[in-house]
């Protein structure tokens, strides 16, 4: 146990500290943010904190620490939550190229079966980040689950920590039926998914989700799936190809030879909130159509889109034209 001026020189310490550690979330957030877009993750969310005093105090005085300051690791602390369970393996490979990773655990695969504790990935990184700390200090915890996982996770803590003795053989069975509708539950959501992409009527879908990996490829910016739809089946009739894997043979080259240009105009405009196209995957489809066949572009868009937001991107790209409206 400590004394309770060990306790008040902790604390002293850790107040000190919290701006550094603020300073190791922002940035671990900011980096996973873009490279998990960049991997065309989408449907993820990022957030992070630093552990407020009260709780540092409190875990300090829960735990048996041979050394407080050095054991106690989660001081900083980010969570990736994902919708789907397929790109928990992509945050993963994304952490390991990222950061410099001092410690990985996949919860799933340590959980004894008469064990309930949180599932997911478990990660301690090296930042390179933090004033006032010293390298060593400089740690941050990630936890990567998807949404299922994250409400198992909360649940559990609730119905087993302030548990005041160990769950009789009901509530083990109840426990362990909740914990494999959460592993069904994600597995289902991953074949349903994958069924829906792959029939053979949903062109479109593949086609928005190729175009959206392609975008995130240049640019971490979430998107209107919504507004997507709607453009794409606007500017059908003008569409090469509404197959995925015969438009990229167009699109890809298209943004090979034109990348620094595009990196350029999202970089310029992606904020600009007079024509909200531009921070949609369906732009690199009107780029590329106002490169190759921007008049029949313009005739569909003055039917179906307001002209003004084509001009715009016209002129951006550099070759302008003009819509009827």
């Amino acid at each position: 146990m400590l004394a309770d001026t060990e306790l008040e020189d902790l604390r002293t310490r850790y107040v000190a500290a919290v701006p550094g550690y603020q300073q190791i979330v922002d940035h671990v957030v900011k980096q996973l943010a873009s490279a998990v877009g960049h991997r065309g993750v989408n449907l993820v969310t990022i957030d992070g904190r630093v552990k407020d005093t009260s709780s540092f105090v409190k875990k300090l005085m829960r735990k048996d620490y041979a050394s407080p300051w050095a054991e106690m690791r989660d001081k900083a602390g980010v969570r990736v939550t994902t919708v789907y369970a397929a790109d928990v393996a992509i945050v993963d490979v994304a952490i390991a190229n990222e950061f410099e990773v001092l410690y990985r655990e996949d919860k799933r695969e340590q959980l004894a079966p008469d064990h309930f504790d949180y599932i997911g990935l478990h990660f301690e990184i090296a930042v390179p980040i933090g004033d006032g700390l010293s390298k060593d200090d400089r740690v941050c915890e990630v936890q990567v689950r998807t949404e299922t996982e994250t409400a198992w996770a909360n649940a559990s803590h609730d119905l087993l920590y302030k548990a005041p003795v160990e769950p009789g053989p009901e509530i083990k069975r109840g426990l362990h039926r909740l914990l494999a509708l959460v592993e069904l539950f994600d597995l289902e959501v991953t074949r349903t998914r994958e069924a829906i992409m792959s029939h053979t009527t949903y062109k479109e879908g593949r086609l928005l989700l190729g175009l959206e990996q392609a975008f995130l490829d240049l640019v971490a910016h979430r998107s209107d799936p919504e507004l997507s739809r709607h453009v794409i089946d606007a500017l059908r009739p003008v569409i090469p190809s509404l197959d995925w894997d015969e438009y990229r043979r167009l699109l890809d080259p298209f943004i090979t030879d034109n990348r620094p240009k595009l990196v350029r105009i999202y970089a310029d405009y992606l904020a600009d909130d007079r024509n909200p196209l531009i921070s949609q995957p369906e732009s690199l489809l009107v780029f590329e159509r106002i490169e190759h066949d921007r008049f029949r572009l313009a005739e569909r868009w003055a039917q179906v889109l307001p002209a003004g937001m084509l001009t715009q991107m016209a002129d951006m790209w550099g070759k302008p034209v003009e819509v009827d409206e």
